[in-house]
C-alpha cells in the first residue's frame, strides 16, 4: 500500500527489487489473508518483512514533539557524518 500511495519508491537495487517482488498475498478459504515468499539462499523474502515491519512499527509508534525548534545538521558528503558531532554542535 506503501509503494501505491507512491509514499515509497521502489530502490534501483536488483537483490532488494527481486525480494520486493518475490512476496505473493494468498488469501485462505476463510478469507484472512497472508503473505508467501518462495525460499531462497537469502531466506524468504526477508528484506520485504524488515521493510514491512518497519512500516508498520512507523504507523504504530506515537509521535513525540520534543521541540518547536528545527535544526538543520549538514554532515560532510564522505562519510555521512556517522560519529562526527560533539556536544558543542547541538545548539541549546
Amino acid at each position: 500500500m506503501a509503494f501505491e500511495k507512491r509514499g515509497l519508491r521502489v530502490p534501483v537495487s536488483r537483490v532488494i527489487r527481486e525480494d520486493l517482488h518475490s512476496l505473493n498475498r494468498v488469501s485462505t478459504p476463510s478469507g484472512q489473508i497472508t503473505y508467501r515468499a518462495p525460499y531462497s539462499p537469502d531466506g524468504h523474502a526477508d528484506r520485504c518483512t524488515a521493510l514491512a515491519l518497519a512500516l508498520r512499527a512507523a504507523d504504530a509508534a506515537p509521535v513525540l514533539r520534543i521541540s518547536s525548534v528545527s535544526f538543520k545538521i549538514h554532515p560532510p558528503i564522505g562519510d555521512f557524518g556517522v560519529g562526527k558531532f560533539r556536544a558543542q554542535d547541538w545548539p541549546m
